[in-house]
């Protein structure tokens, strides 16, 4: 939550780390994705809640304006290409990449039974799975969704949490990936 995020980039094949500076003083980036389509990267900011599109090539940022009340951490690129992130109450919204616009989406996650999920339903993980769906969870929520970000249909897929599990911390999955053969991990 403080102002002055910098931005680096890592090159993984060449070993090479650069600073880009500070891309918007007085704000904290928090979460991000990269569209290689684009060479952009898609950022939102803790403090004042917008969203952001930094040009790597031109070295640019522009402000896309607001997109939650604060803070959306989980950034991913989805399989169509675009970013999709989610507001801390569980409203979801994508950053179409070929217009560089924030659309509301007009779903919202669920509400689970743990009492602050009334205020962190926030997109936690994703992974695009071997339909093409991308598979969500939230924190503070036990159940596993799947987005069909074609037809824009959220589906709750039930609790992802195995019924022997004794674990005080039943609230959230940390780390979702779908292998080769098309098995989610978590």
């Amino acid at each position: 939550g403080y102002p002055g995020s910098h931005l680096l980039i890592y090159d993984p094949h060449t070993g090479a780390l650069e600073n880009r500076g500070i891309p918007v003083p007085h704000e904290t980036i928090y979460g991000g994705a990269y569209d290689k389509r684009h060479g952009v990267y898609y950022f939102g900011g803790m403090i004042r809640g917008h969203a952001y599109a930094y040009d790597v090539k031109a070295n640019r940022v522009t402000d896309l304006g607001q997109a939650t009340e604060f803070g959306a951490y989980r950034w991913v690129v989805g399989p169509d290409g675009h970013i999709y992130a989610s507001s801390r109450r569980g409203r979801l919204f994508r950053i179409n990449t070929d217009t560089r616009q924030v659309e509301e989406l007009g779903i919202r996650f669920p509400r689970s039974a743990f009492l602050d999920s009334a205020t962190r339903n926030q997109l936690n993980d994703a992974g695009t799975g071997p339909d093409g769906r991308l598979y969500m969870q939230v924190v503070w929520g036990d159940a596993l969704f799947a987005l069909d970000t074609k037809t824009l249909q959220l589906e709750s897929l039930g609790s992802y949490l195995p019924a022997a599990l004794d674990w005080p911390h039943k609230h959230w999955m940390v780390g979702l990936h779908f292998d080769t053969e098309g098995i989610l991990w978590y």
